[in-house]
């Protein structure tokens, strides 16, 4: 049986699975075959070693194992031909002079133009004709090899096949070879860092937030500085994936940072020690009679350590007025699905979360909240920016569509999958997209994001808070008819819903003010607070129930 490990999460790159970590930025976070396993051969640690010859027989296994449990559980329907062909393609990864061709119903391989095997198509869907195909050619090529035979690992050949036929999927089907998911299921510790968040902005990363006691708050670091280069490497033109890779390493190892203050003045280099620091999952402060709760990412923790932050803040300020609270997800690139069900759930009495739903009946999942408001229905604003993605993106939905938040921020990120972890029989994984997530108002935030009930694209200037307010007030009905192309939007129509995100471009605005300086005003405003909230929109879809 296929184990059905979910996650959500918002890059595609190595790490990380549900149960093991929180996907977000901060610097400091077995199969039976012959390939793998103990007394397997090899190297060290189960590594294939030099030479090891090409096993047919387990080549028809794994890739006949992955191949079925593409056709079976994939979110859509696929070609298993054009995959199968795209996959081999993909030997060009491995010598340039390697070609695979799908035509006139054969397979033909070629080394430098000049064919030298051929097979003809499997007819029709069944995922062993095809798993043959592709390996009985693997076993050609190997047999072939210019180097000799068997001197390229068949460990090369299988991530050769499976990275460019799930690259005909989508950004977050991956492969993982035998090695690389040992090393992911046997990491017991987090990767050491520097103890801050970041954003990728102005030729470099900003840093959105420094966490107290860790070496970048001890080197001085504070938000708005800009890191431009890491260890000599310039970040301009790199993601936040691959800064958080340089940022991150052994513990006490250094890392050299290169950085503009935010003051201004001469651009400073400091040595900081890598450590592995355990960093708050939830900040919490009160704010002129406003509590915001700051989540930076989702853990196992998450909606305890919220709870328990609520809970202090009514015992530390008793008699005081608490106008209402403020759920910041801004940068929050999500983290574990059962952590946004359960934090929806603390603020929401009743009615639906969320729904997964994919062609395997298993990846059918309704989730809706439970009897008991831990705010007992105090007023409640969530901020959201292009960040925002997955886990933070269910609770936004969550909370706008049952009318329970006013929603502020830009269009969130855009990321509603869920994926399930495939074993192969060498010990390799294949991590699958096997369900889209629906809002509580049966719309699919893949590729589309959450739409704020306040609008902040293009402001970051607190001046800006009383024209987006003004806005709001002397067209209420551009809103809300808005929302409604919004949830209209089917997944497919990719064109529709890129152009429905400039209606408030997604944008990073870890930093801004305005967000606040808006949630402040709605909380002052019982009357405006009320008639931004969104309940028309919300769970009423029938069809939202798997």
């Amino acid at each position: 049986m296929i184990s059905a490990l979910h996650f959500l999460r918002r890059s595609s790159g190595p790490l990380v699975l549900l149960c093991a970590a929180l996907a977000f930025q901060l610097s400091g976070c077995t199969g039976t075959g012959s390939g793998s396993g103990p007394g397997a051969p090899g190297g060290p640690d189960g590594a294939p070693a030099a030479g090891t010859p090409f096993s047919l027989s387990e080549a028809r296994d794994v890739f006949r194992t992955g191949l079925r449990a593409i056709d079976e559980r994939y979110i859509e329907a696929v070609d298993l031909e054009a995959l199968s062909c795209a996959g081999l393609e993909g030997l060009k990864t491995l010598d340039r002079t390697l070609d695979a061709r799908c035509e006139h119903g054969d397979l033909v391989l070629t080394r430098t133009d000049q064919p030298f095997w051929q097979a003809p198509l499997p007819v029709g869907q069944d995922a062993t004709s095809w798993a043959n195909l592709i390996a009985d050619g693997l076993q050609a090529t190997s047999d072939t090899d210019p180097a000799g035979p068997g001197q390229t690992e068949p460990e090369k050949y299988y991530k050769a096949v499976f990275n460019a036929l799930l690259a005909r999927l989508d950004t977050f089907s991956r492969y993982a070879s035998p090695q690389e998911a040992r090393m992911s299921r046997g990491q017991k510790t987090p990767r050491a860092g520097i103890g801050l968040t970041f954003d990728v902005s102005n030729g470099g990363a900003r840093v959105i937030r420094v966490y107290p006691d860790t070496p970048a708050a001890n080197a001085g670091l504070t938000a708005g500085d800009v890191l431009l280069m890491v260890d000599g490497q310039s970040l301009a033109p790199l993601t936040k994936p691959r800064i958080k890779d340089l940022l991150e390493g052994e513990a006490e190892t250094p890392v050299t940072l290169y950085y503009r203050p935010a003051g201004g003045g001469a651009l400073r280099t400091v040595i900081l020690p890598r450590t592995v620091t355990s960093l708050p999952t939830v900040d919490v402060r009160y704010e002129d009679g406003m509590a915001v709760l700051t989540i930076p990412g989702f853990s196992q923790n998450t909606t305890t350590a919220v709870a328990q932050a609520i809970a202090t803040t009514f015992r530390a300020l008793p008699g005081q007025p608490i106008r209402g609270f403020v759920l910041d997800l801004r940068g929050n690139p999500g983290g574990l699905l059962d952590q946004a069900v359960a934090l929806s759930d603390l603020f929401m009495e009743s009615g639906p979360i969320v729904s997964t739903r994919g062609r395997h009946p298993d990846a059918r999942q309704f989730y809706s909240a439970r009897p008991g408001d831990l705010l007992s229905g105090a007023p409640l604003v969530v901020l959201i920016d292009g960040d925002s993605a997955s886990s933070a993106e269910i609770v936004a939905a969550a909370l706008q569509d049952s009318g329970r938040a006013v929603v502020i921020g830009t269009a969130s990120y855009g990321k509603g999958t869920v994926q399930t972890l495939v074993p192969l029989p060498d010990g390799g994984e294949i991590f699958l997209t096997w369900s889209r997530y629906y809002s509580p108002s049966g719309y699919v935030p893949d590729g589309l994001g959450v739409l704020p009930t306040l609008c902040t694209s293009g402001h970051e200037n607190t001046a800006d808070a009383a024209l987006i307010l003004d806005e709001a007030r002397d067209h209420p009905d551009r809103a809300t008819a808005e929302g409604l192309r919004w949830r209209a939007s089917v997944p497919g129509d990719k064109g529709t819903r890129r152009a429905l995100r400039e209606l408030c471009p997604p944008e990073p605005h870890a930093m801004s003010r305005v967000e606040l300086l808006l949630a402040r005003t709605l909380l002052d405003d019982p009357w405006l607070y009320r008639s931004l909230l969104r309940p028309d929109t919300g769970a009423h879809h029938s069809a939202l129930a798997p």
